[in-house]
C-alpha cells in the first residue's frame, strides 16, 4: 500500500522555491495521495512551511472540519518510515491566527471627510437622531487618523500579498452605487501592518474603474477594528445595504484577494451533467478545437470546483507574468496541470496568450454549465458554504 494512499493534501507553500513544491507535491501524487485546493471534508492534511501564510478564511474552515496541519518535514518522515505516521508529533500551532499582531507606528492624524452624500430621507424623529448620533461618533474616531485617497502623492506604500481579515459589501436601494469595505492585513519582518480600505463605484454598470475614496493605515488590531467598525456603521446609517457578493459586472470593485475569497467561498464540490458536459464541449469545440485534444480526462468528469479554482490561480498568474515573476507563475500553471489534465506540455515561460487561452477555457466550461443549468435543470445548484455573520478572529465578513 502506497504511503499516501487515499489521502488528500493541501500545501501552504508560498515562500517554498518553486522546485521545492514541486517535490513535495510529486511526492504526494507519485505514493498514492492526491492534491486538494479547498479545505472541506475531503481534505485530509494541511502541509505548510509557514502557519503565518494561512489566511482567515482558511484558518475558519480547518477549525471547521478540524483539519491536522503540519510541517513540511512530516511528508519527508513518512517517505523515511514508509508509512503514514501519526501527525500529533508534527502539528502546527494554530490557536493563535496572526490576523493580528505587535503595533506599529502610530499613523499621523488628519481630518478628511467620511462618506459620499447618499440622500435618504429619514423615516421618523428618533432615525433621524441615530443618524446624527452615528455621524457624530464617526467624525470624533476618524479625525484621530490621517485618511487618504488612492491619488494622494503622500499615500504610504502597502505590499500587494495582504490577506483580508473582514469585509463587507454594501449596495445603494434604487440606485446603481455599491461599494466594498476591506480590512487589510499584512505579516511582515518587522510585525503586521493594517489598513482600511473603501472602493466606491457610482454606476456599477459604467466602465470607469471603482475607486479607492479612503485608505487608512493603522498601527494596531484595535485601530484597524476600530477604524473599520465605525465606517461600516456610517454606511449602513446612510441607508446602504450589505450584499453578499458584488456583482460580476464590476470586478474592479475590492482588491484581488477579496475576489479570490469570495472565489474560494462560493466553490463546490459538485461534478457536470452529462448534457452540461455536451454542451460545453460543442462549445470550446467551435472556440478553440475539440477538448479531446486538449484535456486527458472526459469533459463530464471534471469538477466544477476544480475549474472555479483554475480560473483563479490563472488571474494570479496574469498578474505576475505582468511583473515578471515567471518562476510564481511556472509554479501557478503547474498547479492549473494539476487540476486540469492537459496533453499539451508546460510551457516555460508561459506566455499572455496562453493564459488567456486557458482563462477561455475555464468561461466557456462555467458559463456554458451556469447557462444549461438554469434552462434545462438538469443538474444541481452548487452549494454554497454558509458564511459566517458574527465577527470573530479567524473570521472574515462582517
Amino acid at each position: 500500500m502506497a504511503v499516501f494512499e487515499n489521502c488528500s493534501v493541501l500545501f501552504e507553500l508560498k515562500t517554498l522555491p518553486y522546485k521545492e513544491k514541486k517535490e513535495l507535491k510529486s511526492a504526494i501524487t507519485e505514493n498514492g495521495g492526491n492534491i486538494s485546493f479547498v479545505v472541506n471534508k475531503k481534505c485530509s492534511l494541511i502541509v505548510t512551511n509557514d502557519v503565518s501564510n494561512l489566511s482567515s478564511n482558511r484558518l475558519h474552515s480547518i477549525q471547521k472540519y478540524q483539519t491536522p496541519v503540519v510541517g513540511v518535514e512530516y511528508v519527508n518522515s513518512c517517505l523515511e518510515k514508509g508509512l503514514l505516521l501519526p501527525v500529533d508529533e508534527y502539528k502546527q500551532d494554530i490557536s493563535s491566527p496572526s490576523v493580528f499582531s505587535p503595533p506599529l507606528p502610530p499613523s499621523s492624524p488628519r481630518r478628511s471627510p467620511i462618506s459620499h452624500q447618499v440622500s435618504k430621507v429619514p423615516s421618523s424623529n428618533s432615525e433621524l437622531s441615530k443618524r446624527e448620533e452615528t455621524s457624530g461618533k464617526s467624525r470624533n474616531i476618524l479625525e484621530k487618523f490621517r485618511i487618504y485617497t488612492e491619488t494622494d502623492t503622500t499615500l504610504p506604500k502597502y505590499p500587494d500579498h495582504f490577506q483580508v481579515a473582514k469585509y463587507s459589501i454594501f449596495e445603494k436601494i434604487n440606485s446603481r452605487t455599491w461599494c466594498v469595505l476591506e480590512l487589510q492585513s499584512y505579516r511582515g519582518e518587522t510585525g503586521c501592518r493594517y489598513r482600511v480600505v473603501r472602493y466606491w463605484k457610482d454606476d456599477i454598470e459604467a466602465k470607469k474603474a471603482a475607486v479607492r475614496d479612503m485608505l487608512v493605515h493603522l498601527s494596531t488590531s484595535e485601530e484597524a477594528l476600530e477604524v473599520y467598525k465605525t465606517l461600516r456603521e456610517t454606511l449602513q446609517a446612510e441607508g446602504l445595504q450589505l450584499r453578499n457578493n458584488t456583482r460580476p459586472q464590476a470586478p474592479d470593485l475590492g482588491s484581488d484577494p477579496l475576489r479570490l475569497l469570495l472565489l474560494e467561498e462560493q466553490l463546490n464540490t459538485g461534478s457536470l451533467s452529462q448534457e452540461v458536459g455536451v454542451f460545453v464541449e460543442l462549445l470550446w469545440t467551435e472556440a478553440l478545437g475539440c477538448l479531446g485534444n486538449i484535456l486527458t480526462v472526459p469533459i463530464n468528469k471534471l469538477s466544477l470546483n476544480d475549474v472555479s479554482r483554475v480560473e483563479g490561480l490563472l488571474l494570479q498568474a496574469q498578474r505576475k507574468l505582468k511583473e515578471s515573476d515567471y518562476n510564481e507563475v511556472a509554479s501557478l500553471i503547474d498547479e492549473v496541470y494539476t487540476l486540469l489534465p492537459h496533453k499539451e506540455p508546460r510551457p516555460f515561460p508561459p506566455t499572455a496568450k496562453f493564459i488567456s487561452q486557458k482563462l477561455d477555457l475555464c468561461q466557456a466550461h462555467s458559463g456554458g454549465a451556469k447557462r444549461l443549468c438554469q434552462t434545462s435543470g438538469h443538474c444541481q445548484e452548487p452549494h454554497d458554504p454558509p458564511i459566517p455573520r458574527l465577527i470573530q478572529p479567524g473570521s472574515y465578513r462582517g
